[in-house]
């Protein structure tokens, strides 16, 4: 069975029932899970859609379950959102046909800060669209069902120990994982803010428009944990992001940016501890460095480019820990 075309995409929704007719135009994305078409419809809240098929992964097989979990992700959000201010948004959530596995958004006109970060020259934009993506971060966690616990990070802690039993052949790894082994993470957390995850929390995911109006999409919300674990999330593939080539005229500005998403968080959002947000970066670079070098089977050359900049993000981690430490 081979995937949708843009013809039988078409065939296939009207066939299906959709209520409007659409016309889709172009693939713009494909993965190994999912693809994207735009395409334009008569009626309802949005003339130009957004449609994506799911497949289950190495597969050209609908993955309903899929597609109905992020379509009903992004209808709560987006109706949660609704209550704040209008700058802050998901994409319009418009159909979702069961049996293609696949679903439609209003289809939005803007940059990824990815994109904005690859082509803007200007420092001043660079921090003020960052700070506005940490406000829809902030905005998100508190229109979600905040709370006041304890972080779940038994899971964290058992891979910490399958990374203890065999590290990474590097210093820093070994350090990482021993620095945090001897504070018992995974085991000892505060109290902390709890709501729903985004859960791929990184610069992709985020829509800047001409309108100063922040989008963000792949929304999940499959699980509800400590905050901390989305910033994290974004701040370390920041980090990532910031010592590729593409990249690397931006490498100086990693603080400045870092410190403008937490000050538009910190605006919007609920309370976060910076302690466990530090800690959780360290265990997700780590486990993201364990991963790719132990678990995936990547060329020599691959392997030492992501050694060396997993090392680096560690190092300046165990750093500021360091400092922290001996500001305490």
């Amino acid at each position: 069975m081979d995937r949708f075309s843009c013809e039988r995409l078409q065939d296939a929704l009207a066939a299906g029932g959709v209520a409007r007719q659409v016309v889709v135009h172009r693939q713009v994305a494909s993965r190994d899970n999912s693809a994207v078409f735009l395409g334009t419809a008569a009626g309802g809240s949005a003339d130009r859609l957004a449609i994506k098929c799911c497949y289950l992964p190495g597969t050209n097989l609908p993955d309903e379950k899929t597609a109905e979990m992020q379509y009903l992700a992004l209808a709560s959000v987006h109706s949660a959102l609704a209550s704040v201010p209008t700058c802050f948004r998901v994409p319009v959530p418009e159909f979702f046909e069961r049996k293609l596995a696949a679903y439609a958004m209003s289809w939005i006109d803007g940059q990824s800060m990815t994109e904005l970060m690859r082509s803007c020259s200007s420092r001043t934009r660079l921090l003020h669209s960052i700070e506005r993506i940490g406000g829809w971060l902030g905005s998100f966690h508190a229109a979600g069902p905040i709370r006041h616990g304890l972080a779940r990070l038994s899971d964290q802690a058992s891979e910490l120990d399958a990374m203890h039993k065999a590290p990474v052949d590097n210093r820093y790894f070994l350090e990482g994982v021993l620095l945090l082994r001897s504070e018992n993470f995974g085991t000892a957390s505060g109290m902390t803010s709890l709501s729903w995850l985004h859960g791929d929390c990184k610069t992709d995911n985020f829509l800047l428009t001409d309108s100063d109006v922040v989008v963000g999409i792949d929304v999940a919300i499959a699980y509800e944990n400590a905050v901390e674990m989305d910033l994290a999330m974004f701040l370390n593939d920041l980090a990532l992001r910031l010592w590729t080539p593409a990249f690397a005229r931006l490498a100086w500005a990693e603080a400045g940016l870092r410190n403008a998403f937490l000050k538009g968080y910190s605006v919007t959002g609920p309370p976060f501890d910076p302690a466990l947000l530090q800690r959780l970066r360290l265990w997700s670079a780590l486990g993201l460095w364990y991963n790719y070098v132990m678990v995936q089977k990547l060329g020599m050359v691959r392997r030492w480019y992501l050694n060396r900049c997993f090392s680096g993000l560690v190092r300046r981690l165990l750093k500021a820990e360091s400092i922290s430490d001996r500001g305490r």
